[in-house]
C-alpha cells in the first residue's frame, strides 16, 4: 500500500514472464467474453470553428496570430 493509501502491485520480470503479460491476457479475455453494444460518440464540434487568423505584423503577412482559438 502506498503512502496515499492506494494499493500497488509490482511484479518482477522472471524467465517465466512478467505480470503485465498476464494482466494483458486476462483483460483481453474478459473484454472478448462480454457482448458488444452500441457505441455512441459525441464531439464538441470542429476545434477550428471560429478560428480567425489575423495579421499583426506592420511589415506584412510574414507575421500573424490566432484569435478566437479556445
Amino acid at each position: 500500500m502506498t503512502v496515499a493509501g492506494n494499493i500497488r502491485f509490482a511484479a518482477e520480470r522472471t524467465p517465466d514472464g512478467h505480470a503485465d503479460h498476464f494482466w494483458a491476457l486476462a483483460l483481453a479475455i474478459e473484454a472478448a467474453s462480454n457482448g458488444t453494444g452500441p457505441i455512441e460518440v459525441t464531439t464538441a464540434g470542429d476545434l477550428r470553428a471560429g478560428l480567425e487568423v489575423y495579421d499583426t505584423d506592420p511589415l506584412g503577412p510574414a507575421g500573424g496570430g490566432f484569435e478566437g482559438f479556445m
